[in-house]
Protein backbone atom coordinates (compact mmCIF):
# COMPACT_ATOMS: atom_id res chain seq x y z
CA UNK A 1 0.00 0.00 0.00
CA UNK A 2 1.26 3.33 -1.12
CA UNK A 3 0.96 6.11 1.21
CA UNK A 4 0.20 10.21 -0.30
CA UNK A 5 1.44 12.71 1.13
CA UNK A 6 -2.14 14.11 2.78
CA UNK A 7 -1.76 10.44 4.45
CA UNK A 8 1.22 10.76 5.51
CA UNK A 9 0.67 14.26 7.02
CA UNK A 10 -2.92 12.80 8.78
CA UNK A 11 -0.79 10.09 10.16
CA UNK A 12 1.78 12.03 11.44
CA UNK A 13 -0.68 14.32 12.97
CA UNK A 14 -2.52 11.69 14.17
CA UNK A 15 0.92 10.35 16.53
CA UNK A 16 0.52 13.75 17.37
CA UNK A 17 -2.63 13.82 19.22
CA UNK A 18 -2.00 10.43 20.32
CA UNK A 19 1.32 11.83 22.37
CA UNK A 20 -0.47 15.01 23.78
CA UNK A 21 -3.52 12.73 25.03
CA UNK A 22 -1.14 10.55 26.89
CA UNK A 23 1.03 13.28 28.48
CA UNK A 24 -2.60 14.49 29.48
CA UNK A 25 -3.21 11.18 30.72
CA UNK A 26 0.21 11.23 32.54
CA UNK A 27 -0.74 14.78 34.34
CA UNK A 28 -4.37 13.78 35.52
CA UNK A 29 -4.71 12.18 38.47
CA UNK A 30 -7.16 12.11 41.38
CA UNK A 31 -6.54 15.29 43.25
CA UNK A 32 -6.21 15.60 47.05
CA UNK A 33 -8.60 18.66 47.86
CA UNK A 34 -6.99 20.56 51.00
CA UNK A 35 -10.37 22.75 51.81
CA UNK A 36 -13.92 21.14 51.58
CA UNK A 37 -14.07 22.84 48.16
CA UNK A 38 -17.27 25.38 49.16
CA UNK A 39 -16.62 28.56 48.97
CA UNK A 40 -19.28 31.23 50.70
CA UNK A 41 -19.46 35.00 50.36
CA UNK A 42 -21.56 37.59 49.01
CA UNK A 43 -20.83 39.07 45.83
CA UNK A 44 -21.39 39.43 42.30
CA UNK A 45 -20.49 36.71 40.90
CA UNK A 46 -21.39 34.29 43.53
CA UNK A 47 -25.16 35.71 43.68
CA UNK A 48 -24.95 35.46 47.65
CA UNK A 49 -24.80 32.01 47.63
CA UNK A 50 -22.24 29.25 47.82
CA UNK A 51 -19.91 28.18 45.13
CA UNK A 52 -18.42 24.14 44.92
CA UNK A 53 -15.17 24.11 43.39
CA UNK A 54 -15.47 21.00 42.44
CA UNK A 55 -18.50 21.51 39.94
CA UNK A 56 -17.46 25.25 38.63
CA UNK A 57 -15.58 25.51 35.14
CA UNK A 58 -16.06 29.19 34.93
CA UNK A 59 -12.48 29.96 35.17
CA UNK A 60 -13.23 33.83 35.47
CA UNK A 61 -15.36 33.10 38.52
CA UNK A 62 -12.16 30.35 40.12
CA UNK A 63 -9.81 33.59 39.46
CA UNK A 64 -12.09 35.83 41.57
CA UNK A 65 -12.32 33.88 43.54
CA UNK A 66 -8.56 33.42 44.00
CA UNK A 67 -8.63 37.16 43.91
CA UNK A 68 -11.02 38.26 46.46
CA UNK A 69 -9.40 35.65 49.19
CA UNK A 70 -5.70 37.34 48.54
CA UNK A 71 -7.16 40.59 48.68
CA UNK A 72 -8.86 39.66 52.35
CA UNK A 73 -6.20 38.32 53.41
CA UNK A 74 -3.73 41.23 52.58
CA UNK A 75 -6.17 43.89 53.89
CA UNK A 76 -6.62 41.70 57.34
CA UNK A 77 -2.68 41.70 57.74
CA UNK A 78 -2.73 45.12 57.19
CA UNK A 79 -5.13 46.12 59.81
CA UNK A 80 -3.40 43.78 62.11
CA UNK A 81 -0.68 45.77 61.76
CA UNK A 82 -2.16 49.19 61.98
CA UNK A 83 -3.76 47.85 65.06
CA UNK A 84 -0.55 46.76 66.24
CA UNK A 85 -1.49 43.37 67.09
CA UNK A 86 1.68 41.78 68.28
CA UNK A 87 0.84 38.10 67.48
CA UNK A 88 -2.65 38.41 65.37
CA UNK A 89 -4.21 35.05 64.20
CA UNK A 90 -3.37 33.61 60.58
CA UNK A 91 -5.96 34.61 58.05
CA UNK A 92 -8.46 31.99 57.53
CA UNK A 93 -11.48 31.50 55.12
CA UNK A 94 -14.03 28.86 56.29
CA UNK A 95 -11.71 27.23 58.52
CA UNK A 96 -8.95 27.19 55.73
CA UNK A 97 -5.55 29.55 55.01
CA UNK A 98 -5.56 31.40 52.06
CA UNK A 99 -2.82 28.66 50.66
CA UNK A 100 -5.02 25.77 51.25
CA UNK A 101 -7.63 27.72 49.33
CA UNK A 102 -5.34 28.90 46.13
CA UNK A 103 -3.94 25.42 45.99
CA UNK A 104 -7.22 24.24 45.67
CA UNK A 105 -8.28 26.95 43.00
CA UNK A 106 -5.24 26.30 40.87
CA UNK A 107 -5.53 22.55 41.15
CA UNK A 108 -9.56 23.38 39.27
CA UNK A 109 -8.67 25.76 37.23
CA UNK A 110 -5.56 22.48 35.50
CA UNK A 111 -8.42 20.19 35.42
CA UNK A 112 -10.85 22.74 33.41
CA UNK A 113 -7.63 23.35 31.00
CA UNK A 114 -6.91 19.59 30.78
CA UNK A 115 -10.80 18.97 29.64
CA UNK A 116 -10.64 21.57 27.69
CA UNK A 117 -7.64 20.38 25.77
CA UNK A 118 -9.09 16.48 25.67
CA UNK A 119 -12.14 17.63 24.01
CA UNK A 120 -10.16 19.73 21.39
CA UNK A 121 -7.84 16.97 20.88
CA UNK A 122 -10.85 14.64 20.49
CA UNK A 123 -12.50 17.19 18.17
CA UNK A 124 -8.92 17.37 15.90
CA UNK A 125 -8.91 13.61 15.54
CA UNK A 126 -12.19 12.88 14.47
CA UNK A 127 -12.06 16.04 11.81
CA UNK A 128 -8.50 13.86 10.59
CA UNK A 129 -10.39 10.72 10.68
CA UNK A 130 -12.87 11.70 8.55
CA UNK A 131 -10.24 12.77 5.98
CA UNK A 132 -8.18 10.17 6.04
CA UNK A 133 -8.37 7.78 3.05
CA UNK A 134 -10.10 4.12 2.33
CA UNK A 135 -6.47 2.53 2.10
CA UNK A 136 -5.16 4.20 5.09
CA UNK A 137 -7.71 3.22 7.19
CA UNK A 138 -7.22 -0.15 6.14
CA UNK A 139 -3.47 0.34 6.60
CA UNK A 140 -4.14 1.30 10.41
CA UNK A 141 -6.71 -1.49 11.31
CA UNK A 142 -4.21 -4.00 9.76
CA UNK A 143 -1.60 -2.37 12.23
CA UNK A 144 -4.07 -2.39 15.03
CA UNK A 145 -4.92 -6.19 14.46
CA UNK A 146 -1.26 -7.11 14.18
CA UNK A 147 -0.60 -5.21 17.73
CA UNK A 148 -3.27 -7.58 19.57
CA UNK A 149 -2.11 -10.61 17.87
CA UNK A 150 1.05 -9.64 18.73
CA UNK A 151 0.25 -9.51 22.57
Amino acid sequence: MSENKSDKKILALLEEIKSQTEEISKAESRPVWKTTCRFSVDGPDTQGGELNLHVENNISKLIYIASFLREKERAYNETSKLLKVLKAPAFMWGGFPVSDWLEDIQTKINKVQINEKKKKLDSLQKRLVQITSQELKAKMELDLIEEELNQ
